[in-house]
């Protein structure tokens, strides 16, 4: 099942491979994973300060985006509207469509003028609103489509010493649940044992050093989605 309608498939010159490598998130495990990265053989420094990422996640009434994910499709789309910093109600974000095809992925990217401010609206007024944005090819996916989760964490950027491989590390998630809420939901979050998300990503045409990189970790790559395991509440698996 797909959710909505969909664009044509992005040129491989356009995609990138994304691998996860995920375990749970203690002290120790933060320490430990952070100086992975920082020891790996390909030399990663810091790319970007550290920062916390928002997502909205929106998803057919039927969960139809969930039902692909966990049933393997691997073809398939995830609509999300993204936003940066410690303030989780007042946003100013980008509409994203993040698209898969096995182990690649490719994502649209459209900002918007509009201020959200969640605390003082309700998700009826949040979809009128960005239906009403200019978000190009974007606009079909807002069709028939509800809110779903909020999720945040913090996110450390890396890059290797030859520039062909980044390092993503995530830490400190937190999810919300808007599946039962007319209102943005920001209080409840969901039970789930926390996780630390390692990602890796290089374009398609450096297959051979994402790969050299990922051997390199002490961690087997892994399916992990913030997005499912915040639907699901379930805990992080080994």
């Amino acid at each position: 099942m797909q959710m909505s309608k969909q664009t044509a498939a992005p040129d491989i010159s356009d995609c990138r491979y994304e691998i996860k490598l995920a375990c749970p998130q203690t002290h120790d495990h933060i320490a430990l994973v952070s100086a992975w990265v920082r020891a790996h053989r390909a030399a990663f420094s810091m790319a970007y300060p550290p920062r916390r990422v928002n997502n909205i996640y929106f998803d057919t009434h039927t969960l139809a985006n969930l039902e692909d994910n966990l049933a393997g499709i691997s073809e398939r789309s995830k609509l999300r509207l993204r936003w940066y910093g410690e303030d989780l109600t007042v946003t100013r974000g980008q509409l994203e469509l993040k698209q898969k095809r096995a182990a690649l992925g490719s994502k649209i990217v459209y900002p918007l003028e509009c201020v959200l401010d969640l605390a003082k609206t309700t998700w009826r007024d949040v979809m009128r609103l960005l239906r009403a944005q200019d978000v190009g090819e974007l606009r079909p996916y807002l069709a028939g489509v509800i809110p779903t989760l909020i999720n945040t964490y913090k996110r450390e950027y890396y890059l290797s010493a030859d520039g062909l491989v980044r390092v993503t590390l995530d830490t400190d998630m937190m999810g919300y649940s808007q599946s039962l809420s007319g209102r943005p939901n920001l209080s409840i979050g969901v039970l789930r044992t926390p996780a630390i998300v390692v990602e890796l990503k290089s374009a398609a045409k450096a297959e051979q050093a994402i790969k050299r990189a990922v051997a390199e970790f002490p961690l087997s790559p892994a399916a992990f989605s913030k997005y499912v395991n915040g639907v699901l509440n379930r805990d992080f698996l080994l």
